[in-house]
């Protein structure tokens, strides 16, 4: 016979105990029935459980995410790609956080691993092996918008630039030719002696294509324009414009800008008509050629300043360097020396209009009939500290022809070794001269006038010294006479002789 006695406890089979001490049945005892589950409420945490991470000890070692967290790194510039010395450790990027950190430029979105490199001197790349962006060109919109250029100008044919912004030309022998109908700048960073365009014969290496806009061209030389549209200058319509055509009102500015071996019938270098604006300053023109007017420049109606500009080896009919028609000049510390004018005025070409030079040099020029510097016809000249020397013309006016001009002052002027038939320094025409300051000396003419010559012209001149003058000094060709004078002398001359 059995007893059952009540002793108030409770009896539990063991499967209701493994269920009581596993609660979310990962298969691991909990730490208060003594197994090793660290959170028994949670089935992912136990200790053969994979650590991810997010914020808890999911393997039960005693460690929160070890191994599993990412470095962030901080992304100023919100390129994709972080500054490597910023590094922080978590599960959730932190606000403007990048989980890449070789950003070499951390300040400019353009520059990041992989980026395309760009013609700003920079290393957009970040890559070890940059030394320059020679052979790239884009252009950036002035809304920061970046277009890569660089197959565009590599085989010639027409860039358009219709937008405002700035191209940029890294060192390269481009190919191409440029149309601009919006403002923009036109710029190459390493220089014009390591950038240069070349129009390929195909017409004008860049053309100011529409109204009120401003241009800027900087560091770049500007080769193999062969003009192909026509303007008129003067009363002659033909080709303009071979290295730059500007024929609308609207602004250019060059700096530091050499335009060499362009063709044209006018405007070999350059042409500009229609009220365009020219500012130039430190540019070269040399080797240009135009069959009729203005080897270097071409010019009717237009306003130009030029400063620290040479022109050397430029030919034309009329005007070697440069012509100007009905134009408003500004030269200071210009330089012109070995342009050829097949006819008149190897230098300088000028018809009507206003020209001020302060400061500069005219050499060995030669025109084949008048005016082997430069030759003046009309208009207003102001010209002053002015070298004119070893110029020489086959007619008249070695170093200088003015012919009907309406006022000339010449201060502080020197003319040396020019020769021609007659005026072997300057020779006058139906003009008026005022010299002061001025040494002429050793210019020679093999007719009359080795220094000043006179016809139907009057001169007053202060403080001019002559020396070496061959044969003569001044020939007032109204009254057959030569005069010779002192040092630092003063007199005026009319056509009935000088006093």
């Amino acid at each position: 016979m059995f007893i059952l006695l009540s002793t108030g406890c409770t009896f539990v089979t063991n499967a209701e105990w493994v269920a009581a001490a596993d609660r979310d049945g990962d298969g691991h005892l909990a730490t208060l029935a003594g197994g090793a589950d660290c959170n028994d409420a949670d089935g992912d945490v136990h200790p053969a459980a994979t650590e991810v991470c997010n914020g808890a000890d999911d393997d039960c070692d005693g460690e929160v995410d070890e191994d599993v967290e990412t470095s962030w790194f901080v992304d100023a510039d919100g390129d994709g790609w972080g500054e490597p010395d910023s590094a922080a450790q978590g599960c959730v990027p932190p606000s403007g956080a990048a989980a890449r950190g070789e950003d070499c430029d951390d300040a400019d979105a353009a520059v990041f691993p992989g980026a395309v490199e760009r013609c700003d001197g920079l290393r957009s790349d970040c890559s070890g092996t940059w030394t320059s962006d020679a052979g790239r060109a884009g252009f950036t919109a002035t809304d920061g918008t970046y277009t890569d250029l660089t197959e565009s100008l590599s085989g010639g044919g027409l860039l358009e630039l219709d937008a405002p912004g700035t191209l940029a030309l890294c060192a390269g022998a481009w190919q191409g030719r440029i149309s601009a109908s919006a403002s923009v700048e036109i710029v190459g960073p390493d220089g014009a002696e390591s950038t240069a365009l070349d129009a390929g014969g195909e017409g004008s290496v860049v053309t100011i294509a529409a109204e009120d806009v401003d241009v800027l061209l900087r560091g770049l030389t500007l080769t193999g324009g062969l003009a192909t549209e026509s303007s008129t200058v003067g009363s002659l319509w033909a080709t303009a414009g071979g290295g730059l055509r500007c024929a609308t009102p609207s602004a250019v500015a060059l700096d530091g800008v050499v335009i060499a071996g362009n063709e044209a019938e006018i405007g070999g270098g350059i042409l500009l008509s229609d009220e365009c604006a020219l500012t130039a300053t430190q540019v070269a023109l040399r080797d240009n050629q135009a069959s009729a007017l203005g080897g270097g420049i071409a010019s009717s109606n237009a306003s130009i300043a030029l400063s620290s500009v040479t022109a050397e080896d430029n030919t034309g009919e009329y005007g070697g360097a440069i012509y100007a028609s009905s134009t408003t000049l500004e030269l200071v510390d210009a330089i012109a020396s070995g342009n050829v004018a097949e006819i008149s005025g190897a230098g300088l070409f000028l018809i009507g209009g206003q020209t001020d030079w302060d400061g500069g040099e005219l050499a060995e020029n030669l025109a084949r009939t008048s005016g082997g510097g430069f030759y003046v016809s009309g208009g207003t000249v102001t010209i002053s500290d002015v070298t004119l020397t070893r110029n020489s013309s086959s007619v008249a006016g070695g170093g200088l022809l003015i012919y009907n001009a309406g006022s000339v002052t010449m201060e502080r002027v020197s003319l040396g070794e020019n020769l021609s038939a007659s005026g072997g320094g300057l020779a006058l025409y139906g003009s008026e001269v005022t010299l002061s300051d001025a040494d002429l000396d050793g210019n020679s003419a093999t007719g009359s006038g080795g220094g000043l010559y006179l016809n139907g012209s009057s001169a007053i001149a202060m403080d001019v010294t002559f020396s070496d003058s061959t044969p003569g000094d001044v020939y007032v060709a109204d009254v057959s006479a030569h005069y010779d004078w002192k040092a630092d002398a003063s007199f005026t001359c009319d056509p009935t002789g000088c006093r």
